[in-house]
């Protein structure tokens, strides 16, 4: 006789799942549509990222979707304190089998494009990527306190980053091999409209990013699939970054 027991569906256990970081974990990937669109309009009608970072506290799970590596757990942390001037908006992490994958998020302003009007990169950028590059200096001479004493396990310098602002439409598609050319060094610069995209994406799938994703290529394939006619494309999408 065959054991019914063995066919019992497996219990899920939140608190072995969540671990390290109950408070921060994301057990649902999930997107409500009407969240997407609640977001939208936050970005639409955002006069700097202030706003915005308000919203995505509140709402993380809109930012879990580009998080590496999440097979066993993803957490998001808003404003975590590395340091007395070392702030990341936001800190994500996925773990798998291979350990913990961190990404570090600069938010910057919707309304502040990444290139000028001459295809240069905006000072704004400079800025934003400055500070990814400063977090990363701050973790090489401090990875011990941040992975014993703050409590950021295997957090180090070796991170990837993530620069979010402007719009695609302020983005002059005669430039868009100068846009692409901007993700580099392992830091990705994306508009919120690609964030928008894998979100409205991962809202009507109502799936998990697959876990094959680490080089980001279901992103890409949402955010170029809600593109549509869109003719520029953020910088990897079509390269999965």
């Amino acid at each position: 006789m065959t054991d019914s027991s063995l066919f019992k569906p497996a219990v899920y256990d939140r608190e072995k799942f969540a671990a390290p970081w109950p408070n921060h974990f994301i057990d649902r990937m999930g997107v409500d549509p009407s969240l997407v669109g609640q977001f939208r309009q936050a970005v639409d009608d955002a006069c700097d990222e202030r706003a915005i970072q308000v919203f995505l506290t509140q709402a993380p799970v809109l930012l879990a979707h580009q998080i590496l590596g999440g097979g066993h757990g993803r957490w998001v942390f808003a404003k975590p304190r590395l340091g007395s001037e070392v702030i990341p908006d936001f800190m994500l992490c996925g773990m798998d089998s291979d350990g913990y994958h961190w990404t570090l998020v600069e938010l910057e302003n919707p309304r502040y494009p990444a290139l000028t009007q001459s295809g240069e990169q905006s000072a704004k950028l400079t800025h934003a990527i400055g500070q990814v590059k400063d977090w990363r200096i701050w973790l090489r001479k401090n990875c011990g306190y941040a992975q014993n004493q703050l409590g950021f396990v295997q957090l180090d310098a070796e991170f990837r980053g993530i620069v979010i602002l402007g719009r695609r439409r302020d983005l002059n598609p005669d430039h868009q091999e100068h846009y692409r050319e901007l993700s580099r060094d392992n830091i990705t610069v994306m508009s919120y409209d690609r964030l928008l995209a894998v979100t409205a994406g991962a809202a009507k799938a109502q799936i998990q990013p697959v876990e094959s994703s680490q080089n980001g290529e279901s992103g890409a394939r949402i955010a170029k699939a809600e593109a549509g006619s869109d003719s520029l494309s953020d910088p990897g999408e079509e390269q999965g970054g």
